[in-house]
């Protein structure tokens, strides 16, 4: 575990992904997608802060958690996320997970469950 600086010190429990709560959460545009980002790490301590995040969503609008920003979750962020889809009927998609969040969506399969967008991969020359 790497130790904070001395400008961080007074604020350990602080998580990256607390100071992005408030503009965290993006409305629609003419009647699109609600945008919950998340970024730094879901855990424990952050997993509560998601999940008011998507409490504030409309439940008519579809909700997006972009997790392109997430750097760890572990089963309390994944808790949360089951527990909004199954409030919203399904109405919730995860999207940009790579690197450790979407390895821990697969070995749980979740990928499965949650509505998971996958990323497009382009390719030159193909057509």
């Amino acid at each position: 575990m790497h130790q904070p600086s001395s400008a961080t010190s007074s604020s350990l429990l602080s998580r990256p992904f607390p100071d992005r709560v408030p503009d965290g959460v993006i409305p629609p545009v003419e009647g699109g997608d609600v945008v919950v980002l998340a970024q730094g790490e879901i855990d424990a301590h952050t997993a509560s802060v998601l999940q008011d995040a998507m409490e504030r969503v409309d439940g008519s609008s579809r909700l997006v958690v972009d997790v392109a920003g997430v750097t760890f979750m572990d089963s309390s962020g994944l808790a949360v996320l089951v527990a909004a889809q199954r409030q919203r009927g399904g109405a919730l998609v995860v999207r940009g997970a790579r690197g450790s969040v979407a390895k821990v969506l697969t070995y749980t399969g979740l990928d499965h469950v949650l509505g998971v967008e996958r990323p497009q991969h382009h390719v030159a020359g193909r057509g």
